[in-house]
């Protein structure tokens, strides 16, 4: 479903956004000149606009506090994590407790959640490509589990990876 959000939704919405901001700005003069035509248009591109900040604001909000509850529910006992990684694309969790020497994975598309020792952990970068979200990669020496991928929002790039540094040193 998030796939239908991220990937669907928000460049058709992308691409009707020109349109109804010309629109808006046509017919914005003549408000007082022909109010049955331009009230409905002006409404309408109101209405465009307020579900771009549903699109593009409310509904990730909504979705990583979703996540972030399913990550709260099943949280190992004890587990306080320094670094936090989430991909609100593909519903998957990272974090990383220094205390407890541990990672913890959990992806709630397929169910999966992992505990995973940071002695395991061979290496980890974060790569940020040009038209392509910054990708957090875990490599770990765990069976089934060998490369951990979470894409990350852009604004979350710069704190991830300079917690990870931090925690390199």
């Amino acid at each position: 479903m998030n796939i239908i959000w991220f990937g669907v939704l928000k460049p058709l919405y992308a691409l009707g956004l020109p349109v109804a901001v010309v629109l808006a700005g046509l017919t914005l003069p003549g408000i007082t000149k022909e109010p049955s035509v331009t009230l409905p248009v002006l409404t309408g591109c109101a209405l465009y606009f307020a579900l771009g900040y549903v699109l593009f604001v409310m509904v990730p909000d909504r979705l990583r506090s979703r996540l972030m509850r399913h990550f709260a529910m099943c949280r190992p006992p004890g587990f306080a994590p320094r670094v936090e990684a989430t991909s609100v694309l593909l519903n998957r969790y990272l974090g990383i407790d220094l205390e407890h020497r541990q990672a913890y994975f959990v992806d709630v598309s397929d169910g999966t959640k992992k505990v995973i020792e940071l002695d395991a952990v061979s290496s980890w970068e974060v790569v940020a490509e040009r038209n392509k979200p910054p990708l957090l990669t875990l490599v770990t020496e765990v069976p089934g589990f060998s490369m951990i991928r979470i894409p990350i929002e852009r604004s979350d790039f710069t704190r991830v990876t300079a917690q990870l540094q931090l925690l390199s040193r």
